[in-house]
């Protein structure tokens, strides 16, 4: 337990029923938080935090790492490191780069977004046109404006609707792209335009993104080849119509951006690949800082094929948390919530980046938090080793004096 410095978020109050409650500017300190300064409290919508005996007053209903005796404590916020974590449950703000929090603010800032990229597409084909801006028309401008508005509300809810790419397969991608075609071409005669250019190069845009991001191998990770891929296709799909090769760059770069981007990225940092290697390249990257090892990074394999990379800014040369996405078991099968999704687990795969610790009985450094892991979840599990895949079930061979291991090929 530590003394809680009496700053103007969290100082002492003593309540009395006639008395008023100071007035404050803002009422969130530290996590962004509510603090409910009359009670000494702090209000984190699931639960309510004392901060002075640093617990909550109920209990937490998951137990997200059972290989880990902090998790076990339910009362305590953040595996007992509030210096070093924080809960994202409860937080009301949002970026306008990533998903926000509360799903009316998430449209706010698609509709935001959506705005900006039809007037730029509207003002990049004025621009390219024969006589350029004199062709300018500002009645033109906020109707692009307007419906692009409209056009990115339609793509973040498409995007929510079929979650992330490729976690629905290929058909799924395909469905991904009707719907947006469709969206668009809508939207696209509703502003005076062609049904067919809308629908052309809102399809393509989002065939083109999904293509990118699930076959492209290593540049998967690339949020520029996607941004690029998808306006390049939405805007050959526009031209081949009839249309503006610049305004269907627009609608291809918000699918790119509202849709396919936003899609993969969980509020908590949890990313989503459908490509397993691009999966792997990025966790691999991820556990060196100037070619030097300093963390593991840690996901979750799906039934599905994709992989749920987890955040790592916390983890260490030898310990990965699993934490932050809710993971339950249904009978005999783990499920992942990621973007108000659940996936079912197909193994759980992590970064060795540290050959100091690997030995003659011990080949890829195994811990006794990797075994616990694996006898938890019931299966092999994955280990990423000198660019290297692994699998380890366990299991100890006593004739070679070292834990049994299978070598599943090179990424």
């Amino acid at each position: 337990m530590c003394d809680i410095p009496k700053t103007t978020y969290t100082k002492a109050y003593v309540y009395k029923p006639d008395d008023t409650q100071p007035y404050y500017i803002l009422d969130r300190g530290f996590t962004g938080h509510q603090h409910l300064d009359a009670f000494n409290l702090v209000d984190m919508k699931d639960r309510v935090y004392d901060p002075y005996i640093g617990r909550f007053l109920s209990p937490d209903p998951y137990v997200q790492m059972p290989d880990y005796s902090q998790n076990f404590n339910r009362y305590s916020y953040c595996l007992n490191n509030p210096l070093k974590y924080t809960d994202p449950d409860g937080e009301w703000f949002f970026s306008v780069l990533f998903p926000p929090a509360a799903p009316v603010l998430m449209f706010v800032d698609a509709a935001c977004w959506g705005a900006v990229l039809g007037g730029a597409g509207y003002t990049a084909s004025v621009a390219f046109s024969n006589g350029g801006f004199s062709n300018w028309d500002w009645g033109q401008f906020g109707k692009s404006v307007g419906f692009g508005a409209l056009s990115g509300v339609a793509t973040a809810g498409i995007g929510q609707m079929f979650g992330a790419v490729g976690s629905s397969g290929v058909l799924g991608e395909i469905a991904r792209g009707y719907m947006h075609g469709y969206a668009n071409g809508v939207i696209s005669k509703l502003s005076g335009g062609d049904l067919m250019t809308g629908f052309v190069s809102g399809g393509l845009g989002s065939l083109g993104g999904s293509a990118f991001m699930m076959y492209s191998g290593s540049f998967a990770n690339s949020s520029i080849g996607t941004y690029a891929f998808s306006g390049l296709t939405g805007g050959v799909g526009a031209e081949l119509t009839g249309g503006n090769f610049w305004e269907g760059t627009a609608i291809g770069l918000m699918n790119a951006g509202l849709n396919h981007l936003e899609s993969v990225i969980d509020k908590t940092g949890a990313k989503y690949f459908a490509n397993k290697k691009a999966a792997y390249i990025y966790m691999w990257k991820r556990s060196f800082f100037n070619k030097k090892p300093v963390r593991e990074v840690s996901g979750w394999e799906l039934l599905n094929g994709g992989i749920i990379v987890l955040p790592y800014n916390g983890n260490t040369l030898h310990k990965s948390y699993n934490d932050a996405l809710k993971v339950r078991k249904v009978n005999s099968d783990f499920y992942v919530k990621f973007n108000g999704r659940q996936y079912i687990i197909s193994t759980h795969v992590h970064t060795h980046p540290d050959i100091r610790s690997v030995s003659k009985s011990n080949p890829l450094g195994l811990s006794r938090s990797d075994l616990n892991l694996q006898e938890w979840l019931g299966r092999p599990i994955h280990i990423l080793y000198n660019k290297q895949l692994y699998s380890i079930d366990g299991t100890y061979n006593y004739k070679t004096d070292s834990w049994n291991y299978k070598y599943l090929g090179s990424w």
